[in-house]
């Protein structure tokens, strides 16, 4: 975790409802680790001779995978296929690959005749005459009277730069929640540290809290104290770049957008979900975040994004999308007390998504699609203990061609079921061709998995092997064509022997 990520985190240890604190800590030096009787300290400069300590509660990281031991007789991943090479027509993509189209280069702010500083030292353009902050000690926040309510808007160029702070809803319990905040204008928020969004505070109610940051560089450099937001959309040019933003108990199916270029360009995000005061936990639910999707060119560059689990239910990410280099330098961070997991993971085909923290994409799946041509081709991929009904599925010409998987269940996953069914089906022309699919259990519960070959060379020269209460029933193929010299634990698939 980084020391910009944990920030917002000190908050409730330190002075969280006086406006100044969370200014003066991110305007002092950046701080520096200390221990005392084995906790951990930030230790601020705040004034000349003058540091204050705050102790960090750091997350629990989750388990590591349980360790599996190697085949009885181990399987070399065989080599690299090259590249079928067609005259016809390449099929589309299940899932675009390629990052939005780059835009114009958009200049940084600069000092220009005329312009004055901000509040935290950050260059503001001259406000204009109908800008809502004219001088450092403005502020913008969202009354009653407000029309609409509940809502605020930074509509316009330099708009609110040079605000003290900027507050929609109210922290307090039974306080009003805000609904909407929008940064449309070019640099609206740019470089404000002070910066509160409070929705809802129980994501039980369902409740709905935007940020929208649309305009270039319009919430850059700022840092958000959020709480109960469902999205935040980075959808303006590096309109998140820089910026540090805590999200407390984020709303049901929270999504994050970086929709364009360098929109969430070393953002660091933090989503904490906290346990409701005075509650046992007991028959934990599941707790869903949608979507993490990164789109725009050096969109998710150097970002940081954490979750941090320490509320009753489990939490799933629904899916994680990176496309070409969109997720350079970037990491995924996981802490809590209680799961967290990933649903599904959309990368580039043929490219090595060496991202921390994404290969949890590969525990506890549900699905593993492979449906666009050559997308999955030559990897080498370990699965952990993938949920029951588990399906693989390659569907285009060379989908997972070459590739090796280990698929493994540990002895302390959970199935209620007295079985436990898998499915592997190989649908594209050559699709399975030189596949090595190794499946081994150390669960009680027994493991079944079908496999199906349904095209033209779709498991030639395919493996299958199984250890520790798997049942591979069959291999089925309609033709030799299907599965030539294809064998699962030492049997010719489909019955066809090998030539």
């Amino acid at each position: 975790m980084t020391i910009s990520s944990i920030i917002f985190l000190l908050l409730a240890s330190t002075n969280a409802e006086h406006p100044n604190t969370l200014r003066r800590l991110l305007q002092a030096e950046p701080p520096q680790t200390t221990r005392i009787n084995g906790e951990l300290y930030l230790l601020f400069s705040i004034a000349p001779g003058q540091t204050q300590l705050v102790p960090v509660i750091q997350g629990v990281t989750q388990n590591p995978p349980p360790q599996f031991p190697p085949p009885a007789n181990p399987v070399n991943p065989v080599n690299p296929i090259t590249p079928i090479q067609s005259p016809t027509t390449e099929a589309p993509t299940r899932y675009p690959t390629q990052p939005t189209a780059p835009q114009p280069p958009v200049p940084a702010p600069q000092p220009i005749t005329g312009s004055g500083s901000g509040a935290y030292g950050q260059v503001c353009n001259q406000p204009s005459g109908t800008a809502q902050c004219q001088s450092t000690t403005d502020f913008v926040i969202d009354t009653a009277a407000n029309t609409p309510p509940n809502q605020i808007s930074c509509a316009t160029d330099w708009d609110c730069c040079l605000c003290d702070y900027i507050q929609c809803g109210e922290a307090t319990a039974g306080g009003r929640a805000c609904e909407f905040a929008t940064f449309a204008g070019n640099n609206a928020a740019f470089g404000v540290k002070n910066i509160q969004i409070y929705g809802d505070p129980n994501p039980a109610n369902g409740a709905a809290t935007m940020i929208e940051c649309a305009g270039d560089y319009s919430c850059a450099h700022t840092a958000m104290q959020t709480q109960g937001i469902t999205e935040l959309n980075c959808v303006g040019r590096h309109s998140c770049e820089g910026a540090v933003i805590y999200v407390e108990d984020p709303g049901l199916e929270f999504t994050l957008e970086c929709g364009v270029t360098s929109a969430c360009e070393n953002l660091s995000i933090v989503l904490e979900i906290t346990k409701p005061a005075n509650t046992a936990c007991t028959n934990a639910g599941t707790f869903v975040l949608d979507n993490i999707a990164c789109v725009g060119v050096d969109s998710c560059k150097g970002l940081s994004f954490t979750v941090i689990n320490n509320g009753c239910d489990n939490v799933v990410v629904q899916s994680i999308e990176c496309r070409e280099g969109t997720c350079n330098g970037a990491s995924f961070n996981w802490y809590g007390t209680s799961p967290i997991g990933v649903s599904s993971c959309i990368f580039p085909p043929q490219q090595a998504m060496d991202v921390p923290g994404l290969e949890r994409c590969f525990s506890h799946l549900q699905n593993y699609l492979c449906g666009a041509r050559e997308s999955c081709m030559n990897q080498l991929r370990t699965l952990i203990d993938p949920v029951n009904g588990f399906r693989m599925e390659c569907s285009d010409r060379s989908s997972c061609a070459g590739s090796s998987y280990s698929i493994q269940v540990s002895a302390a996953a959970e199935y209620t079921e007295p079985t436990t069914f898998y499915e592997i089906k190989c649908t594209g022309t050559s699709a399975c061709r030189g596949m090595w699919v190794d499946i081994v259990n150390l669960n009680a519960v027994p493991v079944q998995v079908d496999i199906l070959c349904q095209a033209e060379g779709a498991c030639n020269d395919a493996l299958f092997t199984s250890r520790n209460n798997v049942v591979i029933t069959d291999v089925l193929c309609d033709t030799v064509e299907q599965c030539d010299r294809c064998t699962f634990d030492g049997k010719a698939c489909g019955g066809f022997g090998p030539k």
